[in-house]
């Protein structure tokens, strides 16, 4: 994909999290697969502080509908860990794999 075909793709893409927490509200699911969906796009051409700011306006969402120890609220703070590792933060990415963890119900085991 060439950088104009991604940059027309991303401005579809905006309005739809304001689209949805207009009509469905703030704390609709799909509100918050909105922002991931975007910070998954900014992720992939390695926007790494964009995707970071979008996946974490959807994390409230999911962990207040969802739960926190629900599968895609436990996928969201991997995510975050990861964009964090990416951006050289390890302090914040522990946090966030911490966060998966308990979710998952683990102990968090720092990989090597």
């Amino acid at each position: 994909m060439t950088t104009e075909e991604w940059e027309d793709q991303l401005k579809g893409q905006l309005t739809v999290p304001a689209d949805c927490e207009r009509t469905l509200g703030m704390y609709d699911p799909k509100t918050a697969t909105s922002c991931n969906n975007i910070g998954g796009t900014y992720n992939s051409v390695r926007e790494y502080p964009k995707a970071l700011e979008y996946h974490l306006k959807a994390l409230p969402v999911c962990e207040r509908v969802l739960g926190t120890d629900h599968p895609d609220t436990v996928i969201s703070y991997n995510r975050i860990g990861a964009i964090y590792e990416f951006m050289g933060n390890s302090s914040k990415a522990q946090e966030y794999f911490q966060k998966a963890a308990a979710a998952r119900g683990e102990g968090y085991k720092k990989q090597q």
